[in-house]
């Protein structure tokens, strides 16, 4: 979608629960096995604050909340560190509000 401005690339994904659209899945091959930051920028446009989840190889990865950004026009930004293992992950968010993610960072974090 593009009907907010702001965002980074040529469009952005919209998670809306009302709308039967909850979450966003793709696949990230780690160079190495570690701890990985999930880097989001977003916009919470559901005017309270929200849960975000991770679900990385099917297991649950964690959880964080999402702060209400105000206007529904400003991008803010929030991370959850998460474990990867070497090669292909399965990785899947999923919020239980009205999200937009402009784009999503995995950051090398290191081992344990």
């Amino acid at each position: 979608s593009n009907r907010v401005g702001g965002f980074t690339g040529s469009a952005y994904i919209s998670i809306d629960r009302h709308k039967g659209s909850r979450s966003v899945n793709w696949a990230f091959s780690a160079p190495k096995n570690g701890r990985y930051i999930l880097e989001f920028r977003y916009i919470n446009d559901w005017n309270r604050d929200t849960d975000l989840t991770a679900t990385i190889n099917g297991r649950m990865a964690g959880a964080v909340k999402l702060w209400n950004s105000g206007t529904g026009k400003s991008w803010v930004w929030d991370r959850m560190l998460v474990n990867l293992h070497k090669g292909d992950n399965a990785i899947s968010i999923k919020a239980g509000g009205r999200i937009l993610i402009d784009h999503v960072n995995v950051l090398y974090a290191g081992t344990d």
